[in-house]
């Protein structure tokens, strides 16, 4: 494995262990932070800023946001390994924020992950330029692509962005 991708930093806001919903088979999740789209329904508003941020939960503070490398996450994700060939295609997810907006990481830890022969998936919204999707996409097996309006004003009103270069890049994907 090359040495340079493991030691590549990235911005994330938790490791989620075992799910079974964003992808294939048994997932470890990486929650990276940094969005472009403000959704008014985001699932995480705790990953749309890039910056650390404090949280309080039942009285006690919380940084959210850990700066970590490839190698850091690997380490996490490698002791799921047997969970991932007995769920037949499990594996690891990007998801976020959006994984888009952290390119070298991105591709860094996909790269690597394959490389160990585990399986890649990314949830995306694809607000990015296709330049930074296709980077991404030879070391991708699953890309779930969240589209969050086809009609482009209803898409600016509720994410404040427009849909067009959306809708291009998952058009330029099924391909």
């Amino acid at each position: 494995m090359n040495e340079h991708l493991l030691d590549v930093k990235g911005r994330i806001f938790n490791i989620q262990r075992f799910s079974i919903h964003d992808g294939p088979g048994v997932r470890t999740i990486v929650f990276l932070k940094g969005c472009p789209l403000r959704c008014r329904w985001c699932c995480n508003p705790e990953s749309q800023e890039w910056k650390f941020e404090t949280m309080v939960t039942g009285g006690v503070p919380k940084t959210v946001g850990r700066d970590v490398t490839v190698r850091e996450v690997l380490e996490e994700v490698r002791r799921d390994r047997m969970y991932y060939r007995r769920s037949g295609a499990g594996g690891l997810t990007l998801s976020g924020g959006e994984c888009l907006w952290q390119p070298d990481f991105s591709e860094a830890l996909l790269h690597a992950a394959r490389d160990m022969g585990i399986s890649t998936a990314i949830e995306t919204t694809g607000y990015a330029e296709m330049s930074v999707i296709r980077r991404l996409l030879p070391y991708v097996d699953t890309v779930l692509m969240d589209i969050k309006h086809m009609n482009g004003e209803k898409h600016k009103e509720f994410t404040t962005r427009d849909n067009g270069m959306i809708l291009e890049n998952a058009k330029q994907i099924a391909r």
